[in-house]
């Protein structure tokens, strides 16, 4: 999100550097996220400028929506992650970036919420969220099946294994049909992902003991079936579900609804910074667009 708005301008004339809502952001906001010495160019000033609206359009809304306000020690830690925990490394990131302290301390604050609100999209829930995916992620590799594999022990075999696996038949049933026309592969058991690529959806969703027919991308043609599986069901394992479904699913949720954010949020910019509008590579999601950078 923060690369979204990379631009702004150089000096402001005294008043505020912009207004969100009706709320004043002053220059003095801008210059206290950078060392007292830095000489900001509109690039820099403009990166600023939209990181201070959308922290404080997120940090507002997530209390508003959603009643998510990140303790000091939530930002703390992801601070850490930023900078790391020696203040020797931090010091010198900081300085290799141009940046303050206080500034990383608002990118880790959105940091903190992002993660929560990624979590509060799936809680909340809707036809956007599909936990059944996210539950099929879960089982790749915490779930355990057994599999095996007829292979065709002559070409001739394949129309044989065509027609004996129409509709709904187990794989003894086909094994017991086809006999020696098919040669039993015992894939043996194992989390889904580890299992050959072919089968992996099958090792995941196939139902015990069911026959199906497949073909391997070199054209061979194969029956396999589930003889075990070992899963947990969902309602046991939710909180690991909805884990995964907040990383996999809620990142774009988040996005979505920063964007809107940034779209419907009443916003100026001093005229001697730039102006509040979409620019080449954010479609229509409005940034700080310095007076140079602005196409008319």
């Amino acid at each position: 999100m923060v690369a979204l708005g990379l631009l702004a301008s150089s000096c402001s004339t005294g008043g505020p550097a912009a207004t969100v809502d009706g709320v004043e952001i002053t220059s003095d906001r801008i210059d206290m996220l950078h060392p007292a010495d830095s000489e900001l160019d509109e690039q820099q000033r403009a990166s600023t400028l939209f990181l201070i609206i959308l922290h404080h359009l997120v940090t507002r809304e997530a209390e508003a929506q959603f009643d998510l306000v990140p303790s000091e020690a939530e930002i703390e830690a992801a601070l850490a992650v930023r900078l790391g925990d020696d203040e020797a490394i931090s010091a010198a990131r900081l300085a290799e970036r141009g940046v303050t302290r206080e500034r990383v301390l608002l990118e880790a604050e959105l940091d903190v919420l992002r993660e929560k609100l990624q979590r509060a999209f799936v809680e909340r829930g809707g036809p956007e969220i599909d936990l059944d995916a996210a539950y099929r992620t879960f089982l790749s590799v915490n779930s355990r099946a057994c599999v095996t594999m007829l292979a065709p022990a002559s070409e001739q075999a394949i129309a044989d294994m065509e027609r004996a696996t129409t509709g709904t038949i187990t794989l003894q049933a086909v094994q017991e049909q086809l006999g020696d026309l098919v040669e039993p592969v015992d894939l043996g058991c194992d989390i889904p992902a580890q299992l050959p690529g072919p089968v992996q959806p099958l090792a995941l969703d196939g139902e015990v003991g069911r026959a199906y027919l497949s073909t391997f991308s070199d054209g061979t043609v194969y029956v396999a079936a589930v003889t075990s599986r070992d899963a947990p069901p969902l309602e046991t394992v939710i909180d690991e579900v909805k884990g995964i479904a907040s990383d996999s699913q809620g990142s774009d949720l988040f996005d979505e609804w920063a964007f809107d954010l940034l779209r419907t949020a009443e916003v100026a910019v001093d005229e001697d910074l730039g102006v509040w509008e979409p620019r080449d590579g954010t479609g229509d999601v409005p940034t700080v667009v310095p007076n140079g950078d602005r196409s008319g």
